[in-house]
């Protein structure tokens, strides 16, 4: 952001070449230079040239800022819904996990029935 705002002030240098030399003859001349109302034009279409510089860097930087926003919205969002994925991560874990145990504790149930209904049956084979 900050080079771009540079590049941007870089925009302003040539106008401040032109118009600083001018400013200089203005001040090393007498004032009832023949030449000073063509000066004071010069000047005048330096200053100019130098607000429209000074404006549309000002609305560039308007700009960016209002991006800057918009991205910073759109970072708490992401931000809000990772967050919300990773809670929804953690709890679908625990399940996964309390399941796991249910099906050990159904599955040990089950063969303990399984081993007690053979022995019952071969008890009934041996035993008619």
């Amino acid at each position: 952001m900050w080079l771009r705002l540079l590049m941007q002030l870089g925009e302003l240098l040539p106008h401040l070449s032109r118009l600083l030399p001018m400013m200089e003859r203005a001040v090393l001349t007498n004032r009832t230079d023949p030449g000073q109302s063509e000066f004071a034009e010069e000047l005048r279409t330096g200053v100019s040239d130098l607000r429209a510089s000074h404006q549309s860097a000002l609305r560039q930087l308007h700009e960016q800022s209002i991006q800057l926003a918009v991205i910073e919205e759109e970072l708490k969002q992401a931000a809000d819904a990772a967050a919300r994925s990773e809670q929804r991560s953690i709890l679908l874990e625990k399940r996964v996990a309390a399941l796991h145990l249910w099906l050990r504790v159904v599955s040990g149930i089950a063969i303990v029935m399984l081993s007690v209904a053979l022995l019952l049956l071969a008890k009934l084979a041996l035993h008619p």
